[in-house]
């Protein structure tokens, strides 16, 4: 897996799709894979590409630069342009993440008013 992930950041493209790429990796291996998609974007910030990462693993997500968020939920697909929020890792059936969404948007309401 890290010779496949290694030849993907190496080789020219316009659109790099990752489906969980931090899974069965060490740490090592994620964060070079981090600083690897980092180089990546650096270097086609002015040309036409993408990268394309559907992952869970929060630590890894929030080292890139995310430009755009996609998000499914209730059979429907949302694209927004902008970065990652604190409520974009709520999960349904953790009540830690639901409160804490909560009271984000609890504090939003407030800010708003």
């Amino acid at each position: 897996a890290r010779v496949a992930l290694a030849s993907f950041i190496l080789k020219p493209a316009n659109l790099l799709v990752l489906d969980e790429p931090s899974n069965h990796v060490d740490i090592g291996t994620i964060e070079a894979l981090a600083a690897g998609l980092a180089a990546f974007e650096q270097g086609q910030r002015t040309k036409h590409a993408a990268v394309l990462v559907i992952s869970h693993d929060r630590d890894f997500v929030e080292k890139l630069e995310m430009t755009h968020v996609c998000s499914v939920a209730g059979g429907a697909v949302s694209l927004e342009e902008r970065n990652l929020r604190s409520d974009d890792w709520v999960v349904e059936g953790d009540g830690r993440a639901v409160e804490a969404a909560e009271d984000n948007h609890e504090v939003n309401a407030a800010a708003e008013q």
